[in-house]
């Protein structure tokens, strides 16, 4: 006996198709089917290692922003260096450093610290500075302000440049972070306290002697010391003597005190060898002396015409004028050459 097969439409199959896969009542796309891919390890672990990153970021921007304070304004602590720009080489000088709070919070643990160069030499501060050149100011309430006084000198070549320099260093009341505020001062050098007069002879023939002599003053209002007075002659000018002496072996002098507007002189005296020709300098200079560095304030050049330095002369014994051996008692002939190579007529010349 035959079973006869049930027919089916396409309707019918659809219907059972969505009864099976479908429970939400709308129409089903079965033209199509997508394959979800499942989760790997690795991509979990990049997952966590963008939040870690992104997390830290943000941890840090909150450090930043509240703990170096970047609401603060930056002109909470204000500084300014008064004083004079220009200065004389060992003059006494006086710098106030200016310091206010324009903030409208409290400063605690401000102090000042000193750059000062080597030159400098501090005398005495307002308040007394404690160790390392540092000043511990302490507390500062909003809107007061407060000075500190330096008193010095500048033991500087003339001319050069020198700069003064401070670091404040202070922690606001609403912070815990250390905040710092520098102010720099640039200092011209351009005179000195030492004042310098030479002289000498303003014409001279090879082999005179001559006299150089030189005056020294103190305009300061007070004694200095550790100076030195040094002549700077020609290599064809020989010194003979001193007034002072110099010190053995040295070829200068030193001024252990010279008081205020009181002048010392001192006289050199040599003469030009028959090689100098034209004009000769002879410089003297005046400076004070910091660890046995000469450190030059002023100098001056007194020029010397040479008359007749040309003069060009040869002594001839028996035909030469080399070295030579002779017999005892041999007569020998010696002759004198010479003549004018300059430009001017030479006078009284004798041998």
């Amino acid at each position: 006996m035959k079973v006869p097969k049930s027919k089916k439409t396409l309707r019918d199959i659809r219907k059972e198709l969505k009864e099976i896969y479908d429970d939400s009542g709308e129409p089903m796309d079965m033209t199509a089917l997508s394959r979800r891919k499942p989760q790997t390890f690795g991509r979990k672990i990049i997952k966590a290692i963008i939040f870690l990153f992104l997390l830290s970021a943000v941890s840090w921007s909150g450090f930043f922003l509240f703990s170096r304070g970047f609401f603060q304004k930056n002109d909470t602590l204000s500084v300014n260096i008064e004083g004079p720009q220009e200065i004389k080489g060992g003059d006494a000088v006086t710098y106030a450093v200016r310091y206010e709070n324009k903030g409208s919070v409290p400063i605690a643990a401000l102090e000042m610290s000193a750059s000062l160069p080597p030159s400098f030499e501090l005398l005495s501060s307002t308040p007394d500075v404690s160790d390392k050149k540092t000043w511990k100011i302490g507390s500062l309430t909003p809107h007061s302000d407060g000075v500190i006084t330096l008193n010095g000198r500048f033991i500087s070549e003339v001319p050069s440049s020198e700069h003064l320099q401070v670091l404040f260093t202070y922690k606001p009341a609403n912070f815990n972070s250390e905040f710092q505020t520098i102010q720099t001062k640039k200092i011209e050098v351009t005179d000195s306290v030492l004042n310098l007069e030479a002289t000498g002879p303003q014409q001279a023939v090879a082999g005179d002697e001559l006299v150089f002599t030189t005056k020294v003053t103190n305009t300061f209002k007070d004694p200095l010391g550790h100076m030195r007075l040094v002549p700077n002659p020609s290599p064809d000018f020989q010194i003979t003597s001193q007034e002072p002496a110099f010190e053995k072996d040295k070829a200068y002098w030193n001024l252990a005190e010279l008081k205020p507007n009181e002048p010392q002189t001192f006289t050199l005296k040599g003469h030009y060898t028959v090689s100098a020709a034209g004009v000769q300098n002879l410089a003297m200079q005046i400076g004070f002396v910091k660890d046995d560095a000469f450190i030059k304030q002023k100098e001056q050049l007194i020029p010397t015409q040479m008359q007749g330095g040309a003069i060009a002369f040869h002594l001839i014994i028996n035909g030469s004028d080399q070295d030579q051996n002779i017999q005892a008692g041999k007569i020998v002939r010696a002759s004198i050459d010479f003549s004018n190579q300059g430009d001017e007529t030479a006078q009284n010349v004798s041998f």
